[in-house]
């Protein structure tokens, strides 16, 4: 969509993956061993998708979402060091102003998209109710114009009443 493209577009231009990837194999690292492997649950992901040259929907998310990543963005210094996890994620919340405005495009480009798969949904059912009301009301008119019946009767055959069955339409 083109709300997708603005922000992929913004991202690919103010946030850079290489500043990022030397950032990590220099400071980044350190900061595994004083926060601990959870902390980092994404790096790995991203070096990956840098190496390979992808930029998939998770690369576009993980920018924006994780602390770990703001050193990519622009106006941050790439020799920053932080002390903890916890001193980058403040960093992260108050002052990279670039990633919020990022996450702004992201969230209203998601809500568009909420937007659109309701109104989908809504025109596919309103299309069902109305084939289910179409259905039920030619079956009345033609209720109404055929009227069929199936019975047994006795008939009398050659020398006795044999029960058979019967079907009337009348119109």
């Amino acid at each position: 969509s083109e709300k997708e493209d603005e922000f992929q577009d913004y991202a690919d231009t103010y946030w850079d993956p290489l500043k990022w990837k030397n950032w990590f194999e220099t400071e980044g690292v350190n900061l595994i061993e004083l926060a601990g492997e959870d902390k980092y649950t994404h790096a790995n992901a991203m070096l990956e998708y840098i190496e390979q040259g992808k930029k998939t929907q998770q690369y576009y998310e993980m920018i924006g979402k994780y602390s770990e990543f703001v050193v990519g963005w622009e106006g941050v210094d790439p020799n920053i060091s932080f002390t903890s996890y916890e001193e980058m994620a403040e960093y992260r919340e108050t002052q990279c102003i670039v990633a919020d405005k990022y996450m702004d495009m992201r969230d209203e480009s998601n809500d568009l998209f909420a937007t659109a798969r309701k109104g989908i949904t809504i025109a596919m059912l309103n299309h069902l109710f109305s084939a289910i009301d179409a259905a039920w009301t030619a079956k009345i008119h033609n209720n109404r114009l055929l009227k069929t019946s199936l019975r047994m009767e006795q008939i009398y055959y050659v020398d006795r009443m044999e029960p058979v069955l019967t079907l009337k339409f009348n119109w």
